[in-house]
Parts: C-alpha cells; structure tokens; sequence
C-alpha cells in the first residue's frame, strides 16, 4: 500500500499554517486517486488501532470537514477506535501544553502551537465518531468565550453535524445564549455560524427526521428573537423555505416589523 508520510517528522520547521498545507490533500488523494483493491487493504489496515493512529498522524488530520464522512464510509471505520485516537491526541496534545485559546507562532515554542494545531484539527473529525462525552467537550469549546476563534468554529460545526435531536435543542439554545454570545470577533461564531452549521447539518440529516425538525424549530425559536438585523435577513429566507409553519408564524411577522424588514425581502 502506498504511504504518504507528511509533517511528524518535518513539523519543527514549519508553521502551523504550513502543516495545515502540507496535509490538506492527503484525504482527496485517498478518495479519488487509488483502486477499490487497495482501498480493501487499508479498511483492512485501519482495523488495526495503532495503525490507524499511525495514518491520523501521517495525514489525516488538517483535512477540510468536507470529505471526511465520506472518508469513514468508503474505508469501513467505526466510531469507537476513530474516537479513541482522536481522544488519545488531543489528551497527548493537552500535556505538550496545547490549549483551546490559541497560541501565537513564536520560534521558542514551537512544541505548544504544534500541540495546540494538533488539538483544533481533531476537532472536525469529531464531528463524525464523537460520543456523549465527546460532544460535551464539543459544546465546552465552542461556548468557550476566551477560546480561540477557530476552535470554537470547528466545534461548532461538529458539534451540529453529530448531535441528536434532543442535543440540537439544548446546544442551539445554549450556544444562542446571551452569556455565550459577544461583541468582538469570537461573537461571529456563537451568532452566524451558528446558524449557517445548523442548516448544514439539516441538510446532512437525510432521513432523521426528528434531528431535522429539531434544527427548525431550535432555528424558528432563536431567530424570531435576533437582535442583528444582516443574521436575521441572511437566514430568514432559508428557514422559511425550510418550514411553513415558521414562513407563517405571527413570531416572524413581528421580528420583520421590529427589525424594519420589508416582508419580500424576509423571503415571503
């Protein structure tokens, strides 16, 4: 089987934005470039704990979110041993002083941000393996006000696509939470993106329909409360799309009286 060793080795002479480079492509080059033959033996490969590790440390992490339910699918890997490295790195990574809250590059420490690199880009792969505990390790860093941005973004956005129903509803409510939410740059994520990953994740759903109806309503609820006007206008279309119920609603009739918005440009 063809390896594609990258950064362990090289690591201390990069930056972090240069590992995250290095590595990006390594998951499209196992989905698109190689034969169902060899793809047999690396399902074979990843039964293997150590070996699968081996290959989270070789490549798979800083991967975009985007390929990697279709990465687990096509090479046979379940939650538990994918859940168990990812937790294995982060503990690991936690010890070598890596942190939510970012650290700046500086040639002295380049242990600690490789750690903390190291961290945030496991985050996204627990968007598909992480269990109950994970997950609230998921709503801690991402309603973590003092954490870095991009952290708290990743987790976000896993936290949305592996939640179910009822963890839809307390984690929308609680990352929409006055106490979560800012004014400075890290309130984008517990604002926008909140919303923009909640309609990902309806769309991902398939055929989970209570996990779908739940994004609705978690949605419906939050927004007709919105203070921020462009949030209200970017998503109040495509929620009423998604739903009549909340198309209709008096709730959302009196949130575009309130905030001034014509009702074509509300999406009716």
């Amino acid at each position: 089987m063809k390896k594609m060793s990258m950064v362990c080795m090289t690591a201390l002479c990069l930056t972090t934005q240069d590992i995250s480079a290095s590595m990006r492509y390594w998951i499209d080059s196992c989905l698109d470039n190689y034969s169902e033959a060899w793809a047999e033996l690396v399902r074979e490969e990843f039964k293997d704990a150590a070996k699968l590790r081996k290959n989270f440390d070789e490549g798979l992490l800083g991967n975009p979110p985007e390929r990697m339910t279709e990465f687990k699918r096509k090479f046979g890997v379940s939650d538990e041993p994918m859940l168990t490295v990812l937790m294995d790195i982060i503990r690991e990574a936690t010890k070598a002083g890596g942190t939510w809250k970012g650290v700046a590059w500086d040639e002295t420490r380049q242990d600690v941000a490789i750690a903390t690199w190291r961290m945030e880009k496991a985050i996204p792969w627990l968007g598909i393996c992480a269990d109950t505990k994970a997950k609230q390790l998921l709503l801690g860093i991402a309603t973590g006000k003092t954490n870095w941005e991009l952290s708290r973004i990743y987790a976000v956005q896993a936290y949305l696509r592996r939640a179910d129903a009822q963890e839809i509803r307390d984690g929308i409510a609680r990352l929409l939470a006055d106490d979560v939410r800012t004014t400075d740059m890290t309130g984008l994520v517990v604002s926008d993106r909140v919303y923009g990953y909640a309609l990902q994740a309806h769309a991902e759903a398939g055929d989970d329909v209570q996990k779908r109806e739940a994004i609705v309503a978690s949605l419906s609820a939050a927004l007709v409360k919105e203070e921020d006007k462009e949030i209200f206008v970017g998503i109040d279309k495509r929620l009423a799309e998604l739903s009549k119920t909340y198309a209709d609603s008096p709730q959302r009739k009196a949130a575009l009286e309130r905030l001034n918005i014509p009702a074509e440009k509300g999406g009716q």
